[in-house]
């Protein structure tokens, strides 16, 4: 039986095909690292990566109605742990006190999830104190890191992951999809110059007045 993957996510259709082979196949690794430029929809992956997982649906995957899809929804997944999402340095602290928290008993029959963004602000006593989760991690739990750059990071916390890159879109890709948009051909040609291929930034760039960006061109 096959699965379809509701992800409305346009572009890394590689990077999507490798995680939905994953789940199909019960294949998933133990910790991943999603990484690349602002804009490329990493978060937005992770979102539907999640929830793809812990679907209980045969079918469709995530269906929006089983158990698990519902109590993602409403927040209310106790299973899942998250730091790092307001843009600070993670300190030793932040980082003993998620290790703590992951490895506490499962509340929910599903697996625990637990997901540090802007990994790449972990100084090195945060990523010596990460390391030895990353090498052992808790049963049934799935660590995902996600990072704008990985320049900087410990070659041994890169060793320990499964290293998923996010890639800037193409010209066509992008213009394929701003046709989705109720934009001219100047404007939709305006975004897509200055988006260099990521979708966030255009959408915060259609947020702003266009006509300050063509200006900007002239």
């Amino acid at each position: 039986m096959s699965v379809n993957f509701s992800w409305p996510i346009y572009g890394q259709q590689a990077q999507q095909k490798f995680l939905q082979s994953a789940i199909v196949n019960n294949r998933l690794a133990h910790t991943y690292l999603f990484y690349g430029p602002k804009g490329l929809g990493k978060k937005l992956t992770l979102s539907y990566f999640i929830k793809s997982i812990l679907c209980t649906d045969l079918e469709q995957k995530p269906c929006g109605s089983c158990e698990y899809c519902l109590l993602l929804e409403r927040k209310s997944y106790l299973d899942l742990y998250a730091i790092g999402d307001q843009g600070t340095d993670l300190s030793i602290d932040d980082i003993r006190d998620f290790i703590k928290r992951i490895s506490l008993a499962k509340v929910h029959n599903q697996v625990k999830i637990a997901v540090i963004y802007q990994v790449e602000n972990l100084n090195i006593q945060s990523s010596n104190a990460l390391l030895k989760t990353l090498e052992e991690p808790p049963a049934n739990t799935i660590i995902i890191l996600v990072a704008d750059q990985i320049n900087h990071l410990p070659a041994t916390v890169l060793s320990r992951c499964q290293l998923v890159k996010f890639q800037a879109l193409s010209y066509q890709d992008m213009s394929e999809w701003l046709k989705s948009f109720d934009l001219s051909v100047e404007e939709r040609l305006t975004v897509i110059n200055l988006s260099f291929g990521r979708p966030g930034l255009a959408l915060q760039l259609m947020a702003d007045n266009l006509e300050t960006f063509k200006k900007l061109k002239q």
